[in-house]
């Protein structure tokens, strides 16, 4: 059967049956321009019925599995469900998978069971042909079809859907490319009346579907279509497509790169990921894997269209194979368009494909008057006709509409946008057309008239960056020296990069200013906007972390500005100011505050004093000032510029709220820390208002409050503002921006305070933060000192002591010569080391130097800072040490007077005041304020807090002192279990805790428990420090003292002197820890009385506690004390005598008349008078230790008895019976009310009165 042709002189029109394919789309056909067919009346054979167009769908198509469309296919799923069924329109750009959806419906369908009508709706005679199919298949006889198709339009139509509506079985109808619309229609009719190719479905209908790049909804009506808007693929599931498609080509991350590059385009990602499927294992593959294929892509997409090259057997179409290709299929698009009656389509899709494809396209940069006014247009082009250009890319996904953006705008896919702009890029001069006139449209987008520091002019800039970036990287070759177009774009550049430094978005400013560097040294722009880049980008490098190149560049531009433009010129003294902030962020303060004296001294004359370029001068020189330690100067300079800002530029404006920001310093700097949060608040919240959450500025305020929190004791919510900054440091700037290493120190230095991280990490960590920061900033930065002082505490808390000290040493150096004696770095850094030498027993050299830091704080803060009273705390502490009690109760009480309002400082002076309290021996009132300390600190900061473990260790010595062993054990035990889940048990502050419970096991006389927890204790000391670490000989001291106690001399005497060795070898022989094992050896060699080698060592021991510690320290004195011991067991009573009454004198003076040692010598000093046959002078003695036991004892306590009666025993000894007499009967009476009938005291007592009263004085 022949069709017959058309009358050539019969008028087309778009509402054909069988209508155009378009003229200039790849495999235009003539058959697309025929409008009507003559067909035969009579019913088609089978070959003639083999001969239509199939409506099979081409299920071969599909991938494995469709990914990221579950959503979508679910939707389409449920819509069949309805009460009014209506066409499911599935819309979007060439290429975004709108066929595999389709396809995977009819996929579910045609498992259930559903007969699929698949329809090529991509011209009128396809249409036409595939629903003549469906009509046969729907049971329609062939001569009703045949004279229906013979009248052509809706006689066709209706007869395949009434055929449809009586269908005896499920069925599902889809229209695949329907991108030209009217080919669903009929002559005479409207899409929207339902009388055409496509209607909602009836009868068993599962759906009508169609798929089209028509997004036009207005065509359908409101009542027929519902719509789905198919995007390009999430990310993650675009990843994926690719390692479906080519597994062997990478792993997630580079799948998950490349499609990120190809834009998510589901197309793309089948083109691509075939590609590398076919190219594996091809020596001669231009990629291999995902990374190469990224490579090779470069910034051209045409690679893509490889993987379609020298397939056989595919007979479809040209048009059908060009929507395959990324060259062709939105060509396809564009011609349909130009069909349409769209004009201006191309040129202005290759217009926007200029900008950046991956960034909405703001409304100011597509104003169509501005767009129309374009010299890359015919004359006379009409906003109207741009508009109409806009929405026709639209419809068909050219262009798409961010909705996420403030206002919706356009948005151009990055293929579409390099598929574009590719042509051009071939023709120099047609590119340089198109570019000349996006560069017009982005400068006049550009506030670059409008001040970049003034958030007001921000919200112009939204959406302008990017397409600057994107605008310098296009710059076309120039050729010859920039003219007022390329200076313009140059300077728009300029100020955009400058908005970015101000916007805090520091990397991007330098990947702007490096492009627009490039352009303007190459065309030889005007030198001011040369070194305007320059400078910002230098400011960013240096707010990046970077100060020495920043400064190094800063001088070049510096240097440049002087020769072209003079010294004192507005813009070299820009450059001068920021160089100044440089240096002073090196901590090269003396050299910056020069140069802003320079800058001010010329800008008061350009400006004024009052203006607002010379009071941000003076702002920032009064941080430098500050810096140097002049606080009070700072703090007046500050008020005044803060005043002023806010006079000339308003409460709201950046430079205001950085004003108000030093103002909130400088009362921190003060004491005033509530008055201080106060402010940070409100500069917290204006900043976030007007700069943003995560603006750099906004950053600092919130890591000073924080800082300010953790002085007001308020750690959680200190915690909560350093981790919301180190969170967005890291992100927005990276993880080793000074910045952002800041954050993560005093995030470290938080959690080592509350416990959460111990010592050997925090040391780790502090070293590695150190190790970073020097990498940015100079040696001796401040940052750079407080890394090492925190490492430097880390060693102290390990038990590295000596390591700790000469760190501290190294850091106070580098502070004094870098700032002087007096700046706070300076005596910060005085202060640590002076701490630090009293640990490693240098009591008097850490006195001496904590007295220096004191004067100077008080000459720089007052006598009423806090500061001030925290070293004075401090001080006390080190006399304390020293044995100078009485006037180390004198500083802590006046540290606690100057710290009223800060609770965690005040318990900490409070516990050094206990500490005095027990070295006085006033045991009772210690162990009553320690146990006040401990519940506050429990319920301040937990039980297992190191400050509460700390003092829980204290509580237990005081009471072991006391001789209630039980109960300083039992506190110890409880506090290891508290902090059982929150410290191991190999960390130092618990490692003193299980020596001192072992030492109390010792006194109990557990000695294999003491042994056996020392031994576990040793092991771990040996592990981590080695044999002959201070601690670990201190734990070897214990052990020899257990062996002693059981009375293995022999071997607790070599376990001395391998000790002593060790120590006189590692710490020095003048070492208050190798002076106590001599004294313990000569104690046990005493013991075996073997006086003399005893005398010998306790006598070189004395001398050197008398020349290290001093004649009044509390070790010189025991040493001495047990010196006189050994004296008197040889006969020596008269040096015995001096000896003692001279060691309790000074310990009178020093520790009180009723200290525990001042007693035992007293006592001491009356058995040794006893032997000289001095028994009154002895009975003198006991009298005074009787009266000292009692008050601190109990008069009624064995001990005072006992004591009593030998005193008693001196008097009659003495000549002195009825004295004697007396004090017996004084004794007697008190022990029969105290104690039971029988008691051997009683007895023995009632004994000797009886012998004493027969005494008349002549026996």
């Amino acid at each position: 059967m022949t069709a017959n042709l058309p009358d050539p002189a019969r008028d087309t029109t778009a509402n054909s049956v069988i209508g155009s394919t378009g003229l200039n789309a790849p495999g235009a056909d003539l058959r697309g321009a025929i409008i009507n067919m003559e067909m035969s009346l009579t019913t088609p054979t089978p070959q003639e019925l083999l001969a239509l167009g199939s409506v099979e769908a081409p299920y071969g198509r599909l991938p494995e599995a469709v990914l990221g469309r579950d959503e979508t296919l679910s939707a389409l799923a449920q819509a069949k469900r309805a009460e009014h069924p209506r066409i499911q329109v599935l819309s979007g750009m060439g290429g975004v998978g709108k066929t595999t959806v389709a396809l995977s419906t009819a996929q579910r369908a045609k498992e259930a069971s559903v007969e699929v009508f698949w329809i090529q709706a991509g011209s009128a005679a396809a249409v036409a042909d595939g629903m003549r199919h469906a009509a046969l298949l729907a049971g329609a006889p062939a001569e009703h079809v045949a004279h229906a198709w013979e009248k052509g339009g809706r006689p066709a139509a209706d007869l395949v859907w009434r055929h449809l509506v009586t269908l005896d079985r499920p069925w599902l109808l889809i229209f695949d490319d329907a991108d030209d619309l009217d080919m669903l229609s009929c002559p005479g009719a409207a899409l929207a009346d339902a009388t055409g190719w496509a209607r909602p479905p009836v009868g068993g209908s599962q759906g009508v579907l169609v798929t089209t790049r028509d997004g036009n909804e207005r065509s359908w009506g409101s009542r027929i279509a519902h719509f789905h808007r198919l995007a390009v693929l999430e990310l993650e599931s675009a990843g994926r497509v690719l390692g479906e498609l080519a597994p062997e080509a990478g792993d997630t991350d580079s799948a998950a790169a490349l499609a990120d590059r190809l834009g998510s385009l589901p197309l793309a990602l089948h083109l691509a990921g075939t590609y590398l499927r076919m190219a594996h294992g091809d020596p001669l593959a231009e990629a291999e894997t995902f990374t190469e294929y990224i490579d090779a892509l470069g910034d051209s997409p045409l690679l893509l269209d490889d993987a379609t090259e020298g397939v056989q057997g595919d007979l479809r179409s040209e048009e059908e194979r060009t929507r395959r290709t990324i060259a062709g299929t939105w060509e396809l698009s564009l011609s349909l368009l130009e069909r349409q009656g769209t004009a201006h389509v191309r040129g202005l899709l290759q217009l926007l494909s200029c900008f950046a494809p991956t960034a909405s396209l703001p409304n100011a940069l597509l104003d169509p008057s501005t767009v129309a006014a374009l010299e890359m247009w015919p004359a006379n082009v009409q906003p109207r006709a741009v508009r109409t250009a806009l929405s026709g890319l639209g419809r068909f996904g050219l262009i798409g509409v961010d909705t996420h953006s403030t206002e919706p705008a356009y948005q151009i896919h990055r293929l579409v946008a390099e598929v574009s702009v590719a042509p051009l890029l071939a023709e120099p001069g047609d590119y340089r057309e198109v570019w000349d006139s996006a560069a017009d449209l982005l400068v006049a987008a550009t506030p670059y008239l409008e001040n970049p520091r003034d958030p007001s002019s921000w919200p112009a800039w939204q959406g302008l960056i990017p397409h600057w970036l994107v605008m310098m990287r296009r710059l076309p070759r120039w050729g010859t020296a920039a003219d007022d177009r390329l200076n313009g774009v140059l300077i728009g550049a300029g100020v955009a990069v400058s908005h970015l430094h101000f916007r805090g978005d520091y990397a991007g400013a330098c990947e702007l200013a490096d492009e627009a560097l490039k352009r303007a040294d190459s065309a030889e722009a005007a030198p001011w906007i040369g070194v305007n880049i320059r400078r910002h980008r230098a400011i960013a490098v240096k707010e990046m972390g970077d100060l020495k190149a920043a400064e190094s560049e800063l001088d070049r531009i510096v240097e440049e500005c002087v020769r072209k433009f003079g010294a004192a010129d507005p813009t070299t003294l820009s450059v001068r100011y920021q160089r100044a902030r440089a240096a002073c962020q090196r901590g090269k303060l003396k050299e910056a505050e020069h140069e802003y004296d320079e800058v001010i001294r010329h800008e008061t004359r350009l400006f004024g004093a009052g203006a607002a370029t010379t009071l941000r001068s003076r702002h920032a020189r009064a941080i430098c000032i500050r810096s140097m330690g002049r606080l009070d100067e700072a703090a007046d300079e500050g008020r005044q510029v803060l005043e002023g800002l806010r006079a000339e530029l308003g409460e709201k404006h950046p430079d205001v709220l950085e004003a108000q920001h030093e103002f909130a310093i400088s009362l921190r700097d003060q004491g005033e820390n509530a008055r201080a949060e106060e402010v940070f608040q409100q500069v917290l919240e204006l900043e976030t208002e007007v700069l943003g959450v995560e603006h750099p500025s906004t950053l600092t305020t919130r890591a000073n409050l924080a800082t300010t929190l953790i002085l007001r004791q308020q750690f959680t919510a200190a915690e909560a503002e350093i981790r919301a900054v180190l969170d967005a440091r890291t992100r927005i700037l990276g993880s080793d921006h000074p910045e952002t290493l800041d954050a993560r120190h005093n995030l470290a230095v938080l959690l080592t305070r509350q416990g959460e991280l111990d010592a050997k990490s925090a040391a780790a960590l502090f070293a590695e933060l150190t190790d970073a920061q020097k990498k940015q900033l100079i040696d001796d930065h401040p940052n750079v000192l407080a890394g090492r002082e925190s490492h430097a505490a880390a060693l102290r808390s390990l038990g590295e002591l000596t390591q700790s000290e000469s760190e501290y040493r190294s850091i106070l150096d580098a502070a004094t010569a870098r700032h002087g004696g007096q700046h706070t770095v300076t005596l910060n850094a005085r202060f640590e080391w002076a701490m630090a030498l009293g640990r490693v027993g240098r009591t008097d050299d850490a006195v001496s130097e904590m007295r220096t830091v004191l004067a100077l704080q008080e000459r720089v803060f007052g006598s009423s800072h806090r500061n001030v009273a925290s070293v004075r705390a401090s001080l006390g502490a080190l006399l304390l040490q020293q044995g100078s009690l009485a006037e180390a109760e004198e500083q802590l009480w006046q540290a606690l007077t100057a710290l009223p309002g800060d609770e965690g400082a005040c318990l900490d002076v409070q516990h050094d005041l206990a500490a005095v309290l027990l070295a006085r021996g006033r045991l009772q009132e210690a162990i009553h304020q320690l146990r006040e300390i401990v519940d506050e600190e429990r319920r301040r900061l937990g039980p297992a807090h190191p400050d509460t473990i700390t003092a829980r260790n204290t509580l237990g010595a005081a009471l072991k002192d006391f001789g209630r062993l039980d109960e300083a054990a039992g506190v110890y035990r409880e506090a290891l279990r508290d902090a059982d889940d929150k410290h191991s048990d190999d960390q130092p502050l618990i490692l003193v805790l299980r020596h001192n419970l072992a030492v109390a096991m010792r006194m109990q006389g557990e000695l294999d428990e003491a042994e056996k927890e020392h031994s576990a204790i040793l092991e771990i000391q040996e592990r981590r420090h080695g044999t002959e670490h201070p601690e670990t000989l201190a734990t070897r001291l214990s052990l020899a003292r257990i062996l002693d106690d059981r009375g293995a001399a022999g071997e607790a005497e070599e376990a001395y002197r391998e000790i002593l060795s060790a120590c006189t070898r590692v710490m020095g022989p003048d070492h208050p820890q190798t002076l106590s094992v001599q004294g313990n050896l000569a104690f046990l060699l005493s013991a075996q009385r073997r006086c003399p080698e005893a005398e010998v060592e306790y006598r070189d021991a004395l001398d050197k506690c008398l020349n290290i510690l001093g004649e009044d320290h509390p070790d010189t004195l025991t040493m001495n004390h047990n010196l006189a011991k050994v004296l008197g067991r040889q006969g020596n009573l008269a040096e015995a005598i001096a000896r003692f009454r001279d060691v309790m004198e000074r310990r009178v003076r020093t520790l009180g008349p009723d200290h525990r040692d001042t007693l035992a010598a007293r006592r001491s000093l009356g058995e040794v008078l006893s032997m000289a046959g001095r028994p009154a002078e002895s009975a003198d003695q006991l009298k005074e230790i009787v009266e000292g036991w009692s008050r601190t004892r109990g008069a009624d306590h064995d001990s005072v008895w006992d004591l009593g009666y030998r005193r008693a025993q001196l008097l009659w000894e003495a000549g002195q019976p009825r004295t004697a007499q007396a004090e017996l009967e004084a004794l007697l009476d008190r022990a029969l009310e105290a104690r039971p009938d029988g008691d051997p005291r009683i007895i023995a007592l009632q004994r000797v009165l009886m012998a004493v009263r027969a005494d008349d004085g002549t026996s």
